[in-house]
């Protein structure tokens, strides 16, 4: 495991968070926050996929 590798799960983690709490916003105040929801989402998978490409192990990177 390299820097490289903790960084993307670091991204991974935060935009899956704010993906997370945006989902609240979208219950309150309607479609505007869809977008926010959907490029977390995608930004979070896309980094934890870059993660395990750069030799996390699956079950560090589910763990963390």
């Amino acid at each position: 495991m390299n820097f490289i590798a903790w960084a993307f799960l670091l991204l991974a983690i935060a935009f899956e968070v704010a993906g997370t709490l945006s989902l609240r916003m979208l219950a309150l105040h309607g479609k505007r926050w869809l977008v926010p929801i959907v490029a977390g989402y995608a930004i979070a998978f896309t980094s934890l996929s870059m993660s395990l490409s750069q030799g996390m192990p699956l079950g560090v990177a589910y763990g963390t």
